[in-house]
């Protein structure tokens, strides 16, 4: 897997730099493994994929732990929008406009403490909620709660998932 991830990091530099286009690799479980093309952030809707950089405060959680490389962005998609209402519930469960997605951990696989969240919120305007259903113990909206659209950098659109 190694020799595949190489390979597409200088295919990803490679056409980059002779397109102008911006490409992205997710080596996170979080979303399916693969090569990405990053597409203006336009008429976002629930589903979407998007790409970010984590604000402050969840860069210690993401590069500290080495979930990622240093300066890498997030690959999330859009679980929910303004107007919608997520909640962590009594039991651990992490629900979005009354449906199960998943459960939440108290912990990470580290054995070291996550984020809380308790109760409900709703999405305000401006904003998304970024969750992976790909993997139960994913880093995403669930521990962090929403974040602003002027942080996406554009959605992905996958173009070789492995």
């Amino acid at each position: 897997m190694m020799v595949i991830a190489l390979v597409l990091i200088f295919a990803m530099y490679f056409v980059s730099v002779y397109t102008r286009d911006s490409y992205y690799i997710n080596l996170s479980p979080s979303l399916p493994y693969g090569l990405y093309k990053r597409s203006a952030p336009v008429n976002l809707k629930r589903g979407d994929i998007v790409i970010f950089i984590p604000p402050d405060y969840l860069k210690t959680f993401i590069y500290k732990r080495h979930w990622l490389p240093d300066g890498w962005p997030l690959m999330k998609q859009i679980g929910a929008m303004a107007g919608d209402t997520y909640c962590i519930n009594k039991d651990q469960q992490f629900l979005i406009n009354g449906k199960f997605v998943g459960p939440v951990y108290k912990v990470d696989n580290q054995g070291l403490p996550l984020p809380k969240i308790e109760g409900c919120r709703t999405v305000e305007t401006g904003t998304i909620l970024p969750v992976a259903t790909h993997v139960l113990n994913s880093f995403d909206g669930r521990y962090f709660g929403t974040i602003p659209l002027n942080i996406i950098k554009g959605k992905a659109v996958p173009l070789y998932n492995f």
